[in-house]
């Protein structure tokens, strides 16, 4: 089952859903949830999603999403899952501590259990298969896209709201 096959099945019922996107944008590869988190500002933000620009500390952001209030948080990321470059990994919560992230400074497994524990939010993690992830190089081509494809499917699941039409 393909990432988004899945993705649809965990966003069914869905009404927020705050994306928490992590990584360094100095390291690389390891931008993709920053990427991410850029790309959806860009388009305009629908009020149904909450991006957050984690960077190496998305735990920083546990009072805007128990504020918020969301049904589900997304958590991306660049991870290493052992696909093609570019590969979108959808990761559950549970296997976060067998998949490579490098440059948080938490394990995401806290995050997680602090929010499951403070608000019963289920996250999911969505991992970017990087390629390099040294310090001063670019994201790849095959990361942005990757990432417009992404953010393309979740505006897609949750359009920006049209304006109202009444002149003001």
């Amino acid at each position: 089952m393909s990432w988004q096959e899945q993705l649809d099945r965990r966003l069914a019922g869905c009404a927020k859903v705050a994306v928490l996107g992590a990584g360094s944008e100095l390291c690389g590869d390891d931008a993709a949830g920053m990427l991410l988190i850029q790309c959806l500002l860009e388009a305009g933000v629908p009020p149904a999603l909450l991006p957050l620009a984690g960077s190496t500390a998305p735990e920083n952001f546990t009072g805007q999403i128990k504020a918020y209030g969301p049904d589900l948080l997304l958590l991306v990321d660049a991870a290493f899952v052992g696909g093609e470059i570019g590969d979108i990994s959808l990761i559950a919560a549970d296997q976060v501590k067998s998949v490579g992230f490098s440059t948080h400074l938490l394990p995401f497994s806290v995050l997680i259990d602090y929010l499951r524990q403070e608000t019963g939010l289920e996250t999911l993690i969505l991992g970017i298969q990087p390629g390099q992830t040294e310090f001063a190089t670019e994201p790849c081509g095959r990361i942005c896209a990757a990432v417009e494809e992404l953010a393309a499917y979740l505006l897609d699941r949750f359009p920006p709201q049209a304006p109202s039409g009444d002149g003001f």
